[in-house]
């Protein structure tokens, strides 16, 4: 059973029309489940993520938990986490017990560029982070969590077992500038805890490749290299393309360092 919070939100509605397509046990989480206005043989149950302790009744029989950092605020989001953690569990204290630094802040500020070349666009963007490569790289890894962090993406999931590692699959039901878009990535390059790169088919249209590449900054954070190319844009979209990169890619780390400061210790990707 997964318990999906913000169930007709944005990212939360899609994500339950997906799993209900694929015949996943849900419980849905809102405030007002009289206009829920969900997929048959979803269950529907009021509560609000803010206040984490109308939600703990509802982790009976709960075995994943999708809530949304950003949506829900980080207190109430880590509050969430220790309440859905196992009891006693000796080797993961809950986020509220640990150190959770401002994320996505670092002495050095995140840089970006982006340029459009004969129907090529480019995204560098690079950000420090006061977490581990390892903390972070599981974060990255951990495909179903994207809708998290990247608003864009309406669902996901892997097609093999994760962890993810050369050749796995990784399906995407993306929103293009309002268009639904379905696109499958296939990781090409990885190396634990350092680089992972994805990319779809050769032929497809737009053809994509991103690629998260870390390294340690020495002083227990890390530095995140990110590289996004987009082959085959029409023209007439190049534009539009450009202006929602710059106005996406920060929200996005920004979101991910949220995601890394509530994760429990060792939580693998």
């Amino acid at each position: 059973m997964i318990l999906v919070t913000g169930a007709t939100g944005t990212v939360g509605r899609p994500l339950i029309e997906l799993l209900a397509r694929e015949g996943v046990n849900v419980r849905a989480v809102t405030r007002n489940p009289q206009a829920a206005g969900l997929p048959a043989g979803v269950e529907i149950a009021e509560g609000d993520p803010a206040r984490p302790d109308t939600i703990a009744p509802l982790l009976e029989g709960v075995t994943d938990l999708f809530l949304h950092p950003r949506a829900v605020g980080i207190p109430a989001a880590g509050k969430l986490l220790a309440l859905a953690m196992p009891s006693g569990s000796p080797t993961t204290p809950p986020p509220s017990a640990r150190p959770t630094p401002d994320p996505g802040l670092s002495e050095r500020a995140p840089e970006m560029m982006i340029s459009l070349d004969q129907g090529v666009t480019r995204l560098e963007y690079s950000v420090s982070y006061p977490y581990p490569a390892s903390a972070v790289f599981a974060a990255i890894t951990d495909f179903p969590a994207y809708p998290w962090w990247q608003p864009d993406v309406m669902g996901i999931r892997a097609a093999e077992a994760l962890p993810a590692g050369p050749g796995t699959q990784v399906l995407e039901v993306d929103n293009v500038m309002g268009r639904q878009t379905h696109v499958t990535l296939t990781v090409t390059e990885y190396e634990q805890d350092r680089l992972i790169t994805l990319q779809t088919p050769a032929g497809a249209r737009p053809e994509v490749r991103q690629a998260y590449r870390l390294e340690p900054t020495g002083d227990g954070g890390c530095r995140l290299d990110f590289r996004l190319q987009l082959d085959d844009v029409p023209k007439m979209d190049q534009p539009l393309v450009k202006t929602q990169l710059s106005h996406q890619a920060k929200r996005f780390f920004e979101d991910l360092g949220a995601i890394v400061a509530v994760r429990p210790a060792g939580t693998p990707g």
